[in-house]
């Protein structure tokens, strides 16, 4: 009796610290959970000694782990594209519960690029707008960072977010590209679904956009050096956006 006593408290243990587990951003940017330092290496995580994470040296493992037993990549549950599951699917708390996995991914696209496209979608949605917003932003997003979220390495500020990659361009930061000098709110810059609004503001203020060339809407919003690169991905956006039901 005293075992299985023993055992139910410590599943419940278990349990609760899962439940209290901590979020983390690893040295590459990326978002995670804070587990066990003794299981990091089994769970795809990375251990840093800079304290990614609260606590002692035992909980300082940073991971976005693989799935257990099926494909895919652990993310956050909160605006989850893939497949969020209480199994769990992934390592540590409920926040990091989402499966990216092939289920959830869009054709032509990784994890994190289907994870910042249906960022963009809901940006659409949530302004009442149609297919041909979705095509400008989608467009837009793939050909200013292949859908990739970048900090810059002249924007301090922009490494305090979540980013894939990093980028010297300007100020231009996040999937848009936004400048920082017209765009002065950087957390929402780096925001896909926010940065996608800030875009799509400024895209219905143009006279005509419904019924403008994609291409020459994308140009038209984001005044780029090379205006012809938006049309080389029209066709992709199409696509993406039909499989995100538009």
């Amino acid at each position: 009796m005293q075992l299985r006593l023993a055992s139910v408290l410590l599943a419940f243990a278990s349990v609760s610290l899962s439940s209290a587990a901590q979020s983390c951003i690893s040295t590459a940017g990326r978002v995670g959970e804070c587990i066990s330092t003794g299981s990091c290496g089994a769970n795809g995580g990375v251990s840093d000694p800079a304290n990614l994470c609260p606590g002692d040296d035992t909980i300082q493992c940073c991971t976005w782990s693989n799935c257990n037993g099926v494909d895919g990549a652990c993310g956050p549950t909160l605006g989850c594209a893939g497949t969020p599951n209480p199994a769990p699917l992934c390592p540590g708390g409920d926040d990091i519960q989402c499966c990216q996995g092939s289920p959830g991914l869009i054709s032509g696209l990784n994890a994190i690029q289907t994870a910042h496209a249906y960022q963009i979608a809901k940006a659409v949605r949530a302004k009442g707008l149609p297919r041909q917003a979705c095509l400008a932003a989608i467009t837009t997003g793939i050909t200013e960072a292949n859908l990739l979220n970048y900090a810059n390495s002249d924007v301090s500020a922009s490494f305090n977010y979540q980013y894939d990659a990093v980028s010297s361009d300007y100020d231009s930061v996040g999937v848009f590209q936004q400048r920082v000098t017209y765009y002065p709110d950087v957390g929402a810059d780096m925001d896909p679904q926010q940065a996608a609004s800030q875009f799509l503001d400024k895209m219905v203020n143009i006279n005509g956009w419904e019924n403008t060339d994609v291409g020459t809407l994308c140009q038209d919003v984001q005044g780029s050096a090379y205006p012809d690169r938006y049309n080389e991905n029209v066709g992709q956006a199409q696509d993406i956006c039909t499989a995100m039901g538009f």
